[in-house]
């Protein structure tokens, strides 16, 4: 009995195994290759070749994993920059909410939370735009945007993050218990969104196809 891998799953799984993206985006990705090769495939065999080298064929007509992969990382790339938008306007309103109760407790230090939720209300509202709809239909979506999103997803994780230890301190010192405790939530809240949002973009930068 032959042991020989079927070139069809061990094409897709190189394929797979290369890619970084939503993990949705990624596995819709994959399946919709992975249909299109056994689709192939199946014309082959149907016009005499074996199973086995029918698969070859398939294989080689969708071109070298690398060159595929090259194409695919690009749209999922852009996938998650939108998924980061997505996370940045879910932290919005978490970020008011913990501005609005920051300055009852420690009054205009709590300014810098007001500038982070402008600055993800920026991300979540100007990715959206860039990469569908009208404007996207009619430019492409600048190369360098998923950089962009990513840097500032990490800004605003990182901002997030010195905004609890921040927080936190402020609970020792003013003991406003009632305001700075949930808003301390808060900034936390928006921190964990963020950051896993960031950390999504950045490995998408590192891939090297």
């Amino acid at each position: 009995m032959s042991t020989r891998r079927d070139p069809v799953t061990a094409y897709v799984a190189a394929l797979e195994k290369t890619l970084r993206g939503p993990r949705r985006a990624t596995d819709r990705l994959v399946t919709d290759i992975r249909e299109g090769l056994t689709d192939t495939t199946d014309a082959y065999v149907a016009e005499g070749l074996s199973r086995h080298e029918a698969g070859n064929r398939a294989v080689r007509d969708f071109g070298p994993v690398r060159e595929l992969a090259a194409v695919c990382q690009r749209e999922l790339t852009l996938a998650q920059a939108r998924e980061t938008a997505r996370a940045a306007a879910v932290s919005v309103p978490l970020l008011l909410a913990c501005w609005f109760l920051a300055r009852g407790a420690v009054g205009g230090a709590a300014a810098p939370v007001a500038l982070l939720a402008v600055l993800t209300l920026l991300l979540a509202a100007v990715v959206p735009a860039l990469t569908t709809g009208p404007l996207a239909r009619r430019l492409p979506a600048p190369r360098v945007l998923p950089r962009l999103v990513a840097w500032a997803s990490t800004a605003v994780g990182t901002g997030m993050g010195a905004a609890v230890l921040g927080l936190g301190v402020a609970v020792c010192l003013t003991g406003e218990w009632a305001l700075t405790v949930p808003a301390l939530a808060l900034a936390a809240a928006s921190h964990v969104v963020m950051g896993g949002a960031a950390r999504g973009s950045r490995r998408c930068l590192v891939v090297r196809c």
